[in-house]
């Protein structure tokens, strides 16, 4: 994983540059933990379904574990033959999956 993310670096650095304002960082408004995915994922208090494709070469799929233990009310669904967009990838599979959710969220 450590290879990967190297490799891709300027990649990663362009998706965390665009998902938040690091200027906060930088002036010390906020730590970086505070801005963190991590800590965004700990305040959410709606059930959640992540979907995860077991062949993401983005991200690898032990993320959506990861963010399982960091969101309360959590499920996590992987694709085992779709990479990082099992939505574009598989979308029947993925809206049947969804629908499914959101069915049970009601009950």
């Amino acid at each position: 994983m450590i290879n990967t993310a190297i490799q891709n670096q300027n990649w990663y650095g362009k998706i965390f540059d665009e998902l938040g304002n690091f200027k906060e960082i930088k002036d010390k408004s906020i730590t970086f933990e505070e801005r963190s995915l991590n800590s965004i994922c700990q305040k959410l208090k709606t059930p959640t379904k992540i979907f995860w494709g077991k062949h993401d070469t983005l991200f690898p799929y032990q993320t959506a574990h990861f963010l399982h233990r960091q969101i309360d009310d959590s499920q996590v669904c992987i694709f085992e033959n779709t990479g990082h967009c099992p939505h574009l990838e598989d979308p029947k599979q993925f809206s049947l999956k969804l629908i499914d959710f959101i069915g049970k969220i009601d009950e």
